[in-house]
């Protein structure tokens, strides 16, 4: 029920509203707020908010005004903005607006066309025709970490970079396949993950064991494990003779 009050103050500013539910109002005459009263302050809260992120707030921006910070500055992002321009990428249509796919590609392909970038004039200076190299943001961002000389640089493009446990290996970095193979009762990552002297114990055991069949009643799988066994306990026990036998094969997954 909307009062008088309301009616007077509320002018309309359209002239047709479409899309929107019916809404009854319903006068509250109870002094204390029940916590109906509280769920229904809290959701037209949450929708104003929404209006005001929707109508008020600021959209990403086309390529042209920076939508893409993790590009270097200078002729280098510039290089990039020409290249998708000549691939046909409309630069000055806001990023949102561009359909998912060429988002996708912008960001994460491993395609690295080479393209001839059309002369630029600018008030400045006239600039003529180039081979531009392509290059994702992904992988823009990794050969920086991985290749270049300048911290400055490096720490730049690090901030575009998140650390988290791979979902699929568990931070192994292994593939799936790999993980399933056991040995000893055991998957690769936890033989790795013992101790040299405890590795040394194991695989001495399961060597022990073998060599004392005969390799006559043994077929090919028992053979090749004899010879992989006796090469690799040859390298532990260098190793642990060498007080190194508390030391791991691979770290902590991460």
């Amino acid at each position: 029920m909307l009062d008088g009050s309301t009616v007077r103050r509320l002018y309309p500013q359209v002239e047709l509203v479409e899309g929107m539910p019916p809404t009854v109002a319903l006068e509250q005459r109870t002094s204390a707020g029940g916590s109906r009263s509280d769920v229904g302050t809290i959701s037209a809260l949450s929708n104003s908010l929404r209006l005001l992120f929707s109508r008020a707030g600021k959209h990403p921006e086309h390529i042209l005004d920076g939508a893409i910070a993790a590009w270097p500055g200078a002729w280098l992002g510039k290089n990039f903005r020409e290249i998708l321009e000549t691939l046909g990428v409309d630069t000055a249509r806001p990023w949102r607006e561009l359909d998912e796919d060429t988002r996708q590609w912008i960001l994460y392909t491993d395609e690295t066309p080479i393209v001839t970038v059309l002369p630029v004039r600018e008030a400045v200076r006239t600039q003529g025709p180039y081979e531009g190299k392509w290059e994702s943001v992904s992988r823009y961002l990794r050969r920086t970490v991985a290749a270049t000389q300048s911290e400055k640089n490096r720490a730049r493009a690090l901030r575009f970079f998140t650390a988290s446990t791979c979902p699929t290996c568990h931070g192994h970095r292994l593939n799936p396949a790999a993980l399933q193979v056991r040995y000893l009762d055991a998957a690769i990552c936890e033989l790795t993950h013992l101790n040299l002297d405890a590795l040394l114990e194991l695989l001495r055991r399961r060597y022990d064991h073998i060599v004392t069949r005969d390799p006559r009643d043994d077929g090919p799988e028992i053979g090749a494990e004899r010879i992989l066994l006796f090469t690799t306990l040859a390298i532990l026990d260098a190793v642990t003779q060498l007080g190194l036998g508390g030391a791991l094969i691979r770290g902590p997954p991460r």
